[in-house]
């Protein structure tokens, strides 16, 4: 109902249909707890409400939209840990509004670990999408610059939008990507996305094709 509060047990919440949230879903209510989440659809439908997850897991053996700006200003926040699970995929979508939605790691305080484990062809565990064209980036950030998030097998995200969309950015910072990323184009060797660093981020290693752009 609108203006309810969820108040999340300390283990594990098993979660198997969409998210909506009309009330409060922080940390003072996620109780250091996991989200086991198999359900399609994260936030849409929302409205400016907190999403803050402890730990929050993509179970669902396929694509798991997310819906940042649907939740807030402040889009989704996992403080501790966010896993991907082995045949799930998680979609960020960006906003029609201009607002660019963001998924924020950690806390001022403490580092966010990220593990992906999806290896699914052409859509791996993290993939964007322009949801109904909007041209509008999405951003991925750590919290705090003194503890930056480790995205453990970075070469597990899907940097350029799926096949069909035109050019758009991926704006990172405040990021420890563990393992060899390679910035260009999709599939078709077409469409290609914009990487934009907007703080500090470490990599492994970088590979940046000869018609993808890496803008520092």
């Amino acid at each position: 109902a609108a203006n309810g509060t969820l108040s999340a047990p300390r283990g594990t919440l098993d979660l198997a249909g969409d998210f909506v949230n009309l009330g409060t879903f922080t940390n003072e209510t996620h109780n250091s707890g996991t989200v086991l989440w198999s359900g399609s659809n994260l936030g849409a439908g929302s409205t400016d409400s907190p999403f803050t997850f402890y730990n929050l897991t993509f179970a669902l053996s396929g694509i798991q939209n997310v819906y940042p700006k649907n939740m807030t200003s402040a889009g989704i926040t996992v403080e501790n840990t966010l896993t991907v699970n082995s045949g799930a995929t998680m979609r960020l979508k960006s906003d029609t509004t201009g607002v660019v939605p963001l998924l924020s790691l950690g806390t001022t305080t403490s580092a966010c670990t990220v593990n992906l484990n999806s290896t699914v062809a052409n859509y791996l565990s993290i993939n964007f999408d322009d949801n109904h064209d909007s041209f509008n980036a999405v951003r991925i950030a750590g919290v705090s610059s003194l503890y930056p998030a480790t995205i453990n097998n970075a070469d597990r995200i899907s940097w350029d939008y799926p096949t069909g969309r035109t050019s758009r950015a991926v704006e990172l910072s405040n990021l420890n990507c563990v393992g060899t990323v390679t910035f260009g184009s999709d599939a078709t060797g077409t469409y290609t996305t914009e990487i934009k660093l907007q703080g500090d981020c470490e990599f492994d290693a970088v590979t940046v094709d000869t018609d993808g752009t890496l803008d520092l």
